[in-house]
C-alpha cells in the first residue's frame, strides 16, 4: 500500500507510516536481542531454573520474578518463596 502509486495516501502520510514502520522494525529487533540475553542469563541461574519448574513460568516470567523477589532469603516466613532456597518445592504447596 506504501509503495502503490494509486494509492488516496498522501506522500507525507506514506512517507510517516514508512518511518514508523522502520521504528517498529528497528523495535522488533531489539526486543528479539535482549530477549535471547534474557534466556542465556536465565539458563545460567540456578534460581531460574527452579522458578520455571511451575507451570506457566517461561524464561520471561521466572527472569522478571528472580528480579523482583531474588533467591527469597529477605522472607522471614515459610511459604511460597522457601523453594527458592532448597532444591524442591514444600510438599504442602505442591503435594
Amino acid at each position: 500500500m506504501l509503495d502503490d502509486e494509486a494509492s488516496p495516501l498522501s506522500g507525507a502520510f506514506k512517507a510517516i507510516l514508512r518511518q514508523l514502520q522502520s521504528q517498529l522494525t528497528a523495535l522488533d529487533t531489539c526486543i528479539e536481542a535482549y530477549s535471547q540475553l534474557i534466556v542465556k542469563a536465565v539458563k545460567r541461574s540456578d534460581i531460574c531454573q527452579r522458578v520455571q519448574t511451575i507451570p506457566g513460568f517461561g524464561p520471561m516470567v521466572s527472569s522478571a520474578y528472580f528480579n523482583e523477589v531474588g533467591n527469597g532469603s529477605h522472607y522471614t516466613r515459610q511459604g511460597c518463596f522457601c523453594f527458592l532456597r532448597y532444591r524442591s518445592p514444600p510438599a504442602k504447596l505442591w503435594g
